[in-house]
């Protein structure tokens, strides 16, 4: 298997998870902690799933021919982009309603925000330890390379 492999399937977590956790939730058999996460997962998963898909396609599109360390940073990169996808949604709806847009539409925008940055380095954190286990347990090749770097000059002694 290859580290772009992995890197492609992790990208559906943020809305396979919450679908896996709400039977959970629904049937009350989960700790508290976990129902508190279940349910702020699924909220995250409602409120900003299109905007996720978005992402998420646009990331397997550009992820085609990259190297690892670029994957890995545009992984590093995405809660980020998740945020301002947030805001263009947020905007877009209240222009939609015609509704003003006033410091409650900010708040709710800096509101989301927090959630959107937070469960989206949660899940750049579980890829991470993912690749690592697999690279410690041999299920994938080694280190991809961008071929287009040039090899470091070997120091003179």
């Amino acid at each position: 298997m290859q580290i772009r492999t992995i890197y492609r399937w992790v990208l559906a977590l943020p809305l396979v998870v919450p679908c896996l956790l709400l039977p959970l939730g629904l049937f009350h058999i989960a700790p508290p902690m976990l129902e508190r996460f279940i349910s702020l997962a699924g909220l995250a998963a409602v409120v900003g799933g299109i905007p996720y898909a978005l992402l998420a396609l646009g990331l397997l599109w550009w992820m085609r021919g990259k190297s690892e360390p670029q994957i890995r940073m545009a992984m590093f990169i995405a809660p980020l982009l998740m945020v301002a996808l947030l805001g263009v949604v947020i905007v877009c709806v209240v222009v939609m309603e015609g509704s003003p847009l006033d410091a409650d539409v900010f708040t709710a925008w800096l509101a989301y925000s927090g959630y959107a940055l937070g469960f989206g380095y949660f899940y750049v954190a579980v890829p991470s330890v993912i690749v690592w286990l697999a690279r410690r347990i041999g299920a994938v090749g080694g280190i991809v390379r961008d071929e287009r770097a040039p090899d470091a000059p070997e120091a003179e002694p």
